[in-house]
């Protein structure tokens, strides 16, 4: 039997500048009453506290922070109480990771912000999004990062 739900996998890396990626992502699922599925993929696991990272400026929220900043995201976006969107948080490297997630999930659409290589110069894709442009076996909606 085919599966008549609409899934939409939403790809953020938590940084304020991709929540146009979610915002556009919440408009659709609100408007085809799709399935909202949430990844955040850390490219390393989090270190403990005092563990002495060599770039403290680079740690990683644990994945239980980067769920909760990713549901509190999404409410604050306007979505609707009662209903919880899936949220995914995995750990390696982002592209092969996602690519995984959605073998594993089916989605119908990928929603992801394009964070520009060099902001000065003409607009780039960023590595994960020109990477997933050209490997996604399902169409990507790429969203321009906010200035």
């Amino acid at each position: 039997m085919l599966d008549s739900m609409i899934r939409i996998l939403v790809c953020s890396d938590l940084r304020p500048s991709a929540d146009g990626a979610l915002a556009q992502a919440l408009r659709l699922v609100q408007r085809l009453h799709a399935e909202l599925h949430l990844c955040y993929i850390s490219r390393w696991s989090p270190l403990p506290v005092g563990a002495g990272s060599l770039r403290p400026g680079r740690q990683r929220p644990t994945p239980q922070r980067a769920e909760a900043h990713l549901r509190a995201l999404v409410l604050r976006l306007g979505w609707p109480l009662g209903a919880e969107p899936q949220i995914h948080v995995r750990i390696g490297r982002p592209v092969e990771r996602i690519l995984s997630l959605i073998q594993e999930i089916r989605p119908h659409l990928v929603a992801i912000c394009a964070h520009p290589q060099v902001p000065y110069r003409r607009p780039m894709l960023g590595s994960v999004a020109r990477q997933l442009a050209v490997r996604s076996p399902i169409p990507l909606l790429i969203v321009p990062a906010a200035a």
